[in-house]
């Protein structure tokens, strides 16, 4: 009985990675686990649909009548009729995995580095490509040693010196602009968090990971930063190796408001031969947490001291990278980290008032200037800052061969 819980509870098994004596394949799941599983995606995908689409669906289910007595009753039937069936699929699929002995030699592998973490489990749990909340976290700031009280610097914003009247006045906008921007806005500021994307890219996700992993030996791993969430990273460490003599600069990518660490811009410093780390926003595939500006902060200052206190590399041997909307954590983490060799921002965002007036022309421009201060991108660059903190700085690159890329970091 306790291996089928375990089973139950455990992280979806995606692939087992090639390894010098083994051919590597995808997870073959048995029939009554692939059956259940296609089952509990397809209510999970339901649910998605009826989430965002809630208010159309609220509007329709009131003129239809089910907010009566008599309608709720029926709602509350077919909801218990649905959660009937998700949990019966997923004890299908928890016995499905209890007859399946890779997967049983998975969890066994998993289970040995939960509870004793060590370098050879650590090898073991690398051959697996599966959900990430089952992955160990192993790097925090508990590891980390002098910077974890370190002030930290942002951009303070423009101080507004309204007049009581006028606030009142401005209040319904800005009312409307927080509502949107916390329902629908985010999402689309943001569309790699949201789930159905995800579910869409989710093929050509695990393709990326799996050639980061076996064909350019990419390393994963789970950090845990200060506001709890869990960053998914992935490195590719070209140091001491012949072939690449820039594999001791490492660079630090930020990918855009759609891109993840597999199918982004890590790609380009790969093809230049430098050492990367790559990293997801929170929110995004194997993150946790929402890409709000105090946790993309947060997520880029973990990896940073990662980079610094775990793979050990000297903030002088750092680039940051950043694509679109990633240049908003790596302008943070220039203005924290003056240090770094140098601060790459290839197709930055525009202001993000900017950005909302093109895909919602028929709103009020007072509505659109509250709501861009709920999003993550700053109202004003940090060029000056950056250029009084001895950090090379670079706007609107277009990078698109490795000489280009060479003749800016050197």
């Amino acid at each position: 009985m306790s291996a089928f819980f375990k089973c139950l509870l455990g992280p979806k098994l995606f692939r087992i990675y090639k390894t010098p004596t083994n051919a590597g394949c995808v997870y073959q799941a048995n029939a009554i686990e692939r059956n259940a599983d296609n089952l509990a995606k397809w209510l999970k995908f339901v649910y998605s649909i009826s989430y965002y689409t809630s208010p159309v669906l609220m509007i329709m289910l009131y003129r239809r009548g089910y907010f009566s007595k008599d309608g709720l009753r029926t709602l509350g039937q077919v909801f218990g009729a649905l959660l009937i069936f998700y949990m019966g699929a997923i004890s299908l699929r928890g016995l499905g995995r209890v007859t399946n002995s890779q997967y049983k030699q998975f969890l066994h592998h998993l289970e040995l580095a939960k509870t004793n973490w060590s370098p050879t489990t650590r090898k073991l749990l690398a051959g697996y490509d599966f959900e990430f909340f089952g992955w160990p976290s192993e790097f925090g700031w508990k590891n980390v040693e002098g910077d974890g009280s370190k002030p930290r610097s942002y951009v303070e914003a423009a101080k507004r010196t309204d007049r009581i009247t006028s606030s009142l006045v401005k209040l319904p906008s800005q009312l409307l602009g927080y509502l949107a921007m916390h329902s629908f806005g985010r999402r689309l500021i943001y569309p790699g968090a949201v789930s159905l994307l995800q579910a869409v890219m989710a093929p050509a996700l695990d393709q990326g990971r799996t050639k980061l992993v076996e064909e350019l030996g990419g390393r994963r791993a789970k950090l845990k930063c200060r506001r709890g969430n869990d960053i998914d990273t992935m490195f590719v460490d070209r140091r001491n190796q012949e072939g690449f003599p820039d594999g001791d600069t490492l660079v630090i990518t930020c990918e855009g408001n759609a891109g993840f660490y597999e199918v982004g811009c890590m790609v380009t410093p790969l093809d230049s031969g430098y050492s990367v780390l790559g990293w997801n926003h929170p929110g995004f595939w194997g993150s946790t947490g929402e890409p709000t500006p105090e946790q993309e902060t947060s997520a880029a200052d973990i990896v940073m001291q990662y980079a610094l206190h775990r793979l050990n590399f000297k903030p002088e041997s750092i680039v940051i990278f950043a694509w679109s909307i990633g240049g908003f954590p790596a302008s943070w983490l220039a203005m924290n980290y003056p240090d770094v060799k140098a601060l790459v921002r290839d197709r930055r965002e525009y202001e993000s008032a900017v950005l909302l007036c093109s895909g919602f022309c028929f709103v009020e421009p007072a509505t659109l200037d509250f709501t861009s201060r709920f999003c993550s991108v700053p109202h004003q660059s940090n060029k000056d800052w950056l250029s009084n903190h001895r950090v090379e700085y670079y706007q609107q690159l277009k990078i698109s061969h490795r000489g280009t890329l060479l003749a800016v970091l050197i």
